[in-house]
């Protein structure tokens, strides 16, 4: 436990035990916090609880005491030095000049209490209720798999220098459990350390437990093994579903309960499933198995929440204002009715809850879970729109807190993106200010948005996330102080009596340009020596392509090879997905595309010889986040002149190559391939890497895979690389997948700069990714006048 002593008092111990307390004169410790262990004579939890509720309270105050879990009140306690000489026990803790205060349980912060741990709804004063007392957040989003785990407490404490109090985060069941019965939790997977270090921030957490939590996360947070069953019904009550999302609820709830507010932690609502009244699975008897399995683990009174985006016609905005605000989302947003619409999250509360949902029986049906609280999303807009937006929750929820559980300060950007997804400074701070003035709640999305490594961005049925998930934020993609967070500190600054006062405005973390690296093409992407080492020997032989998912492959590429039979031709694939990078007997041929927005491209004229390897590389880009069952790879037969090809050896590529500097490498020719390179460092620091001139591929650096660049598309150029993976003495795999036109026959380079490059040309968004130290006064000016 933790104890905070009374002003100018003496540092007091007590080691476990039955050990005699130390009265030797210590030095005055910051804020006379004073640390103690509980006694083994203390674990009679009924003993304890009997005695310490007979106590008579007096002018100390009351505060808390949890011991073996058990929740007590304490007393006011003598200052009397003799007790040093006593053993401390539940029948002389009164005479301690001490007031027992909580340890939660991750230790860390303090959190003082004068109540019951607890997160309830006040629906009669219409306000939340944290440990009793009436609470408010302004929370923003972050998610912890997104960010390198080095800088999870750079980002938390940047988020609460701006004065937040809480954060709101999904856990994404693919990223724990890749491999099917194999979950991690280790490093960047570590959920326990990262509230660990929310707590020590003085951050409340809102998490999102999915299963299905979208995100713009490969298949919206859904294992692709899932898909070894062809047939199944995801987001139903499929009985193979269920049984996984069970085995899956039964290792996270376990591991979240301990954080639990209830338990003393930071976690103050679980939301189950996302947007699930915009699926056209409408089963009810599922959502109703998720909240009986949150049940099961954490009890009747644990606040659980879920959302859904809502078509609400008689609560409409203006739709010349919607147009305005959401026209350059229109064409990929298909999957989501966030156009036109108002989104209703459902809050799954102890008692006295109503169901709610959108303006439309369909939706009133397939949306809701019996016992729910409702509240709104949306991005800023007018004080008309922000009235309408609420008037909607009110509609459904007459009574509780207002909240806004998705305020979009920006947005995600998409491969081949023309026009930013930014909005205006004062848009975002208007709206804040006046979502307060209404007495709202209300989460950031994002705050800061981070970076999509590897693999992990989420498709759309024409495009995908790009590697950068910088959101347009108030922290970049890189942490760094934006104009946004600047205006956001500035106004909870002028908060009275907000908990969470801003603290001084954090610097910018170093950034290094490390400078040109030579790189040399080190292997061919199809030769036969390249398939069996990045196989690792994994070759399969069948008379028909299979998908990546028959071939237990979950991202990345899979190789296709298979013989000539007739002297080139019209290469034709019907159907794939995405990407297929074609090669006769090692010799690039071109690039087919399913779709990029309205532009496809699905045969090829090629040339060879009868005999030749037909090589042809997939590319999976990301599953998409709302189309449950995609499937990856080549899903139909391929082509020459119309004769079908057959007899298809297979070759799962997992990245990255393995890479020996001490074995001989052999320096080739030609663009597409893997290259290799060296630098130096004298400094740890955030960096950039330049690929213009590359053409599309993925980059590795030490081991660490970074993402997928595809410069000439955009609109994201640079890729963001963590200091955390820099070292000494660097090596750089860049995969290039089609045409580097700056290399020269086998040498070539590429660059590593100290700032991010986006090819947009509006000011809004060249002032977004500026990244020097800046204070902008005139920012500061402007909002006086807000």
């Amino acid at each position: 436990m933790i104890v905070k002593g009374r002003k100018d008092k003496d540092l007091w111990t007590f080691k476990a035990g039955e050990v005699e307390l130390n009265s030797r004169l210590r030095r005055k410790v910051e804020n006379n916090k004073i640390g103690l262990r509980c006694p083994p004579a203390m674990s009679n939890e009924q003993s304890i609880r009997r005695k310490l509720y007979q106590r008579k309270l007096r002018n100390m105050g009351q505060s808390k005491l949890i011991i073996n879990g058990v929740n007590c009140q304490t007393t006011q306690l003598s200052n009397d030095p003799g007790i040093c000489s006593k053993i401390l026990t539940s029948s002389n803790m009164q005479h301690l000049p001490l007031v027992l205060t909580i340890l939660l349980i991750f230790g860390g912060a303090l959190v003082y209490s004068q109540s019951v741990p607890s997160f309830t709804i006040d629906r009669d004063n219409k306000q939340f209720l944290l440990d009793g007392k009436p609470f408010r957040y302004i929370s923003g989003s972050i998610h912890y798999f997104r960010v390198h785990p080095d800088q999870w407490n750079d980002r938390l404490f940047r988020m609460r220098a701006a004065g937040l109090n809480a954060i709101q985060f999904y856990i994404p069941w693919n990223f724990h459990e890749v491999y099917e019965g194999k979950p991690q939790f280790e490093g960047s997977r570590n959920i326990t350390r990262f509230l660990q270090l929310a707590m020590q921030n003085e951050l409340y957490a809102l998490v999102r437990i999915g299963p299905f939590t979208c995100g713009e996360w490969e298949s919206g947070g859904h294992p692709w093994w899932l898909l070894k069953y062809k047939d199944i019904k995801m987001r139903t009550s499929d009985e193979r579903y269920l049984a996984a999302v069970k085995r899956w609820f039964d290792i996270l709830l376990p591991m979240l309960k301990p954080s639990l507010r209830k338990n003393g932690g930071p976690i103050l609502m679980l939301q189950l499933e996302n947007e699930y009244g915009s699926f056209s699975g409408c089963d009810r008897n599922y959502t109703a198995f998720l909240r009986d399995l949150a049940k099961s683990h954490f009890g009747d009174d644990e606040p659980m929440f879920g959302w859904h985006n809502r078509c609400i016609v008689r609560f409409a905005l203006s739709a010349a204002m919607i147009q305005l605000q959401y026209a350059s989302l229109l064409d990929r947003c298909k999957l989501y009715t966030i156009v036109y619409c108002i989104a209703i999250r459902i809050f799954s509360m102890s008692s006295n809850n109503i169901t709610a949902d959108g303006g439309d029986d369909s939706y009133l049906k397939c949306g809701t879970i019996p016992g729910v609280f409702a509240t709104v999303d949306f991005g800023p807009t007018s004080r008309e729109g922000i009235e309408h937006g609420f008037a909607a929750q009110r509609h459904y929820e007459p009574n509780g807190p207002l909240v806004n559980s998705e305020y979009y300060p920006g947005w995600f950007l998409l491969w081949n993106q023309k026009q930013p997804s930014d909005q205006p400074v004062h848009n975002v701070i208007n709206g804040s200010m006046y979502m307060f003035e209404l007495g709202a709640s209300f989460n950031y999305y994002m705050f800061h948005g981070g970076t999509n490594f590897a693999f992990w961005n989420g498709g759309f049925p024409k495009t995908a996330v790009t590697t950068s998930y910088d959101y347009f934020a108030p922290l970049s993609e890189a942490a760094d102080v934006t104009d946004k967070y600047i205006a956001v500190r500035d106004w909870i600054k002028t908060i009275e009596h907000w908990p969470n006062p801003p603290k001084t405005l954090p610097k910018n973390n170093p950034k290094t340009a490390y400078g040109v690296v030579p790189m040399r093409r080190i292997t061919s992407l199809v030769s036969n020596e390249t398939l069996q080492v990045a196989s690792n020997g994994r070759s399969l032989s069948w008379r028909y392509p299979l998908t990546f998912e028959e071939l237990q492959h979950p991202f990345g590429f899979v190789v296709y090879r298979s013989k000539l039979t007739k002297s080139g031709g019209n290469l034709s694939i019907p159907l794939f997905k995405d990407y297929a990078y074609v090669f006769v007997g090692e010799k690039y041929q071109g690039m087919l595309i399913d779709s990029l927005d309205d532009y496809e491209k699905r045969w090829l004229m090629i040339k060879g010889e009868i005999g030749d390897d037909l090589a042809i590389m997939i590319e999976n880009r990301g599953r998409n986040i709302g189309n449950i069952n995609d499937f990856k790879g080549i899903l139909s037969n391929v082509t020459i002149d119309g004769s079908i090809m057959e007899n298809w050896e297979h070759f799962p590529i997992p990245l990255p190559y393995l890479y020996d500097e001490d074995a001989k490498q052999r320096t080739v020719s030609g663009t597409p391939g893997l290259y290799a390179g060296h630098f130096n460092a004298k400094s740890q620091d955030d960096t950039f890497l330049n690929p213009q001139g590359w053409g599309k591929g993925q980059v590795f650096v030490n081991g660490f895979n970074v993402g997928r660049y595809w410069p000439s598309v955009g609109p994201q150029v640079t890729l963001y690389v963590p200091s955390s993976i820099i070292c000494k003495r660097n090596m750089v795999l860049i995969m290039e997948l089609t045409d580097a036109s700056i290399c020269s026959q086998s040498k070539c380079t590429v660059e590593f700069i100290d700032h991010p490059i986006f090819n947009f040309t509006s000011p809004t968004v060249a002032s977004h990714f500026r990244r020097d130290d800046f204070r902008m006064k005139k920012l500061r000016d402007n909002l006086t006048s807000l």
